[in-house]
């Protein structure tokens, strides 16, 4: 990415992920190895009105070192700043971008028993401010940027595999429009009139199939949707527009459940079967 593009994929973060307001705290997680996204991450959200922009750093290759040779119950003492600096956030109305960029293997020769542990510890410990990001209560936003090793598994065979993801990622979020944030607004309009009609037909359940664009082979399965759909919340104590991916509710974060086809009534409709998208 060059330096207009970058200034833009923060800039689409913060005013359509996370919806950033003047007086508001920033907090990006952002990876060691990609300090201009957090430049530019702070640059812009500043020009937004932000009070404070906080960078945290994460290395993945210490925390696999971490793994290797950390004894567990070190591993699983999850220390009280780490819990105290989550509520803060959470606490002073703060947004919260992490940035992914990975390597899927990084820890592939790690201890599963430490990971699993660890994972357990940190999740009752952080519970309060994961139950907060689970209903909304705290404007979050997770974006990506392409290692080398996440793009080969992507693009296995490709010479340029991380161009060609970082081609992905930039279409995906419409980057590569002339207005990308007028480009995102347009587009939830069109979520919540999509919305609008799903929920006006009441479906029990929805016929999903996904074709592999590499192979053409097709995948189908079948949704229960156990809440409507909802593109867009509204904070409650702040009356702010977040963009979410589905309605949120406090027992689930999931929009449906998977179901054998079997399972499923017979029952359809062919004249609801056009894209949404």
């Amino acid at each position: 990415m060059d330096k207009k593009l970058i200034s833009e994929y923060a800039k689409i973060t913060l005013e359509i992920g996370v919806n950033l307001q003047k007086g508001q705290g920033l907090e990006v997680i952002c990876p060691v190895d990609l300090p201009f996204l957090a430049e530019a991450f702070a640059e812009e959200g500043y020009k937004l009105g932000a009070k404070i922009v906080h960078i945290t750093w994460e290395d993945e290759r210490v925390e696999r070192l971490n793994f290797l040779y950390a004894k567990t119950d070190t591993l699983t003492d999850i220390p009280k700043w780490q819990i105290d600096k989550k509520n803060y956030l959470l606490d002073n109305n703060f947004c919260y971008v992490a940035i992914a960029s990975e390597n899927p293997s990084a820890f592939s020769d790690c201890d599963e028993a430490k990971l699993s542990a660890y994972a357990k510890a940190k999740g009752l410990k952080m519970k309060k401010f994961s139950d907060a990001v689970m209903v909304n209560k705290l404007r979050w936003c997770v974006v990506s940027y392409p290692t080398k090793e996440w793009a080969n598994t992507v693009f296995p065979s490709s010479s340029n595999a991380e161009e060609k993801l970082l081609n992905a990622i930039i279409k995906t979020m419409r980057l590569d429009k002339d207005n990308p944030v007028f480009e995102w607004k347009k587009h939830i309009e069109t979520l919540e009139k999509r919305a609008e009609f799903l929920n006006k037909q009441n479906f029990e359940y929805l016929d999903y199939q996904i074709v592999n664009a590499f192979n053409q082979s097709a995948v189908t399965f079948v949704v229960k949707l156990d809440s409507k759909y909802q593109p867009s919340k509204i904070n409650p104590s702040l009356e702010i527009p977040v963009l979410t991916s589905s309605k949120v509710s406090p027992s689930s974060y999931v929009l449906g459940r998977v179901i054998p086809s079997a399972n499923v009534p017979a029952k359809s409709d062919p004249s609801f079967s056009f894209l949404f998208s």
